[in-house]
């Protein structure tokens, strides 16, 4: 463990959390002050808004938030759950929110000064305004918040959310533990009142208004609540389409009998379920083809060309969003997503169809949901080379409400993780541990988070204070998800520092796949987007994925040349993994501008994800076989771990095992002390 910012480590002090809005110039600034470190939970802590309550919950027969519960959170409810709340029986399962009563577990200032935090957001009275990105904002959220929950309804409880959000943002959708921590960072800055519904009190409330009627009947969309992965969950999918398009609402066949007792002057606009809407859409994957083809005919040209929505399993990949912006959701891939699937000759001719309607630079949000992730023709090989941007949204809820809000810009990282100032030592063995799928917002949102906050049982204080580590982040996240990049960087003594997503910071893709020249969705266009997104949250390490065919050094060259001045401090790839460090100049990668070289570290091996001091899953980590993986990888090393997991305790009792040898850094030092293991400078 590396101990060089713990000297106050034995005090396990519960803070307080104090969140400023300071308007300076016209520009609000947040700040924080208080004492040291703001433990797990109190015994008996309520989420504050400033003076508004969130409201907690308890557990109750009803699995809804109902607007009498109250909540108290203790030490335990701040464990590292990352399952999204789901539920299938709404007779029996019980609705104990206790566990997503999290706590922001924030080290802050000693002193009583402000100390500056994200440095500048938007002005609230200003918003929306100019975006970062090439994704449509949500307007302003409303004064008043209706929080819900329910897994049996979330399709329609979500896309209801979406409907109501063209207007302006009023329900948030309780999915995970972390979703009211997100609210509670958000109501602190921009003030705005709390009530929790029912599933019934909140359609009843909403429906009138924002849903879509036929002669004074409700429409909906009824999709099979139980559909087969045989069929790629071309209804459920297709009946999110239809919810942007019409203002229909999708009801499971389940739900449809007690949607029709509380509504009785319901009207079907479609029922997917039935042959006579779609004739040959049977529960396999032929009828899956041609369930999304008769979509794509029926309603393709009245989704936006902003983005479209890849959703394997039917999961919402931000359901509310998607509905606001009258996305076109769809998949093409079994459950098997990671590693591939089959992806025949029809399921192909179809997605090039659909890709070739949507121009250069749009976004692919959602996941892999063609063939895969990286194989020669599946997700990320058939968007990159039309220019789409790859942004994974899995079971990203609530992104309307996050789009509402400022986007953060001109932020800094935090300062401890930056002001590190280590000096070569030839005996020493320096260790990289880089938290990965950060181009993920599960991933970001909830499972990377929970690690992030991982307090050490000994001393009370955050890892993320004791031991350097690296944190791949989706810079693209100060428009799509502020307060979730807000609680990154508000811990002024965190040692964790922070890389781009792959492959560079504007979405996952395979740059050598990309077009050539300047023009929108081209390579140059890509690295240009990426660079923005990356200097306006203080990120200057690139994390790069290359294709099947990829890594060059003429590739490095030209995406060094692309990026342009200032050039990134480092960069770091996936593969080939295990190759040693080196630097591109001129004699390496070609004749390339860069003056002194530019840093490029390859992954020295993956460690895969496993179980730990209770974080993770799968089989038990072994401390000694990642011990000797570190011994025989040189000087540097640099070790990926597979979507977050295992977390900072396994980081800690390998760096122990290790001895006095070895080092823990973060990914600014790395680059730095390589550059002076060559005599250079950084």
């Amino acid at each position: 463990m590396d101990g060089r910012k713990n000297s106050d480590s034995g005090l396990a002090i519960i803070a307080i959390l104090v969140i400023v809005l300071v308007v300076v110039s016209g520009v609000a600034i947040i700040s924080i002050w208080g004492s040291k470190y703001m433990g797990c939970c109190a015994s008996t802590g309520d989420l504050r808004n400033g003076s508004t309550l969130v409201q907690n919950v308890t557990s109750s027969s009803n699995k809804d938030l109902t607007s009498s519960q109250s909540v108290t959170g203790s030490s335990d409810s701040c464990g590292y759950a990352t399952t999204i709340y789901s539920s299938t029986d709404e007779a029996t399962t019980t609705n104990d929110l206790s566990p997503y009563i999290t706590c922001t577990s924030i080290a802050v200032p000693t002193s009583t000064e402000t100390t500056s935090l994200v440095a500048t957001a938007q002005n609230s009275d200003s918003f929306p305004t100019g975006q970062l990105y090439p994704l449509p904002s949500s307007n302003r959220p409303a004064q008043t918040i209706y929080l819900i929950s329910n897994g049996t309804w979330e399709h329609t409880l979500t896309a209801l959310q979406g409907l109501v959000a063209r207007q302006a943002p009023q329900i948030f959708y309780v999915g995970n533990p972390l979703d009211l921590t997100y609210l509670n960072l958000s109501a602190q800055e921009y003030p705005f009142n709390t009530q929790s519904l029912s599933t019934q009190q909140v359609l009843t409330k909403f429906i009138p208004e924002y849903v879509s009627q036929t002669d004074g009947n409700v429409n909906v969309v009824v999709y099979d609540s139980n559909e087969p992965d045989t069929d790629y969950y071309w209804e459920t999918n297709t009946a999110t389409t239809i919810a942007g398009v019409t203002g229909a609402l999708p009801v499971g066949s389940s739900q449809l009998t007690q949607f029709e007792s509380w509504f009785p002057n319901t009207n079907i606009l479609y029922n997917l379920t039935s042959p006579s809407i779609c004739p040959g859409c049977a529960e396999t994957s032929a009828g899956g083809v041609a369930g999304y083809q008769w979509a794509w005919n029926t309603f393709g040209n009245q989704t936006n060309r902003h983005f479209f929505t890849l959703s394997p399993y039917g999961r919402p990949m931000g359901g509310d969003y998607e509905v606001e912006f009258k996305s076109f959701v769809w998949s093409m891939c079994d459950p098997d997503v990671a590693t591939g699937c089959t992806f025949d000759s029809s399921q192909l001719a179809l997605a090039n169809t659909i890709l070739d309607a949507y121009p250069p630079g749009t976004v692919a949000m959602g996941f892999f949901g063609l063939g895969g992730e990286a194989c020669a023709n599946c997700t990320i090989s058939l968007l990159s080379e039309r220019g789409i941007l790859q942004d994974n949204t899995e079971v990203s809820l609530d992104l309307s409400f996050f789009s509402g809000l400022p986007t953060i810009r001109n932020a800094k990282q935090p300062a401890a993780a930056l002001s590190l100032d280590e000096t070569y030592n030839k005996s020493m063995t320096y260790v990289l541990w880089s938290f990965s799928q950060g181009d993920a917002d599960t991933y970001e949102f909830y499972a990377i988070m929970n690690v992030y906050q991982e307090i050490d049982p000994v001393t009370g204080v955050p890892f993320r204070d004791e031991i350097p580590v690296n944190i791949q982040l989706k810079t693209l996240m100060a428009q799509t998800a502020p307060p979730v990049l807000s609680l990154y960087y508000q811990d002024p003594n965190s040692l964790a520092d922070f890389m781009s997503a792959p492959s560079g910071g504007a979405g996952y893709q395979h740059l050598e796949s990309m077009p050539n020249g300047t023009g929108v969705g081209s390579e140059y266009w890509y690295e240009q987007l990426s660079k923005s997104l990356d200097s306006n949250v203080g990120v200057n390490n690139i994390f790069i994925i290359w294709g099947p065919n990829g890594d060059t050094s003429a590739q490095i060259e030209q995406y060094i040349a692309n990026w342009g001045d200032p050039a990134p401090s480092a960069i770091f790839m996936w593969a080939p993994q295990g190759q040693a460090p080196m630097i591109c100049n001129s004699e390496t990668c070609g004749d390339t501008l860069v003056t002194g070289g530019i840093p490029v570290m390859y992954a020295s091996f993956w460690q895969p994800n496993c179980e730990y001091a209770g974080v993770g899953g799968g089989s038990e980590c072994s401390v000694s076989s990642t011990v000797s993986q570190i011994r025989t990888s040189g000087h540097f090393v640099y070790v990926i771990l597979n979507t977050a997991f295992p977390g900072y305790q396994f980081i800690q009792d390998v760096m122990q095992s290790l001895g006095p040898n070895y080092q823990a850094v973060n990914s600014q030092e790395f680059a730095c002390l390589y550059m002076q293991s060559l005599g250079g400078s950084c």
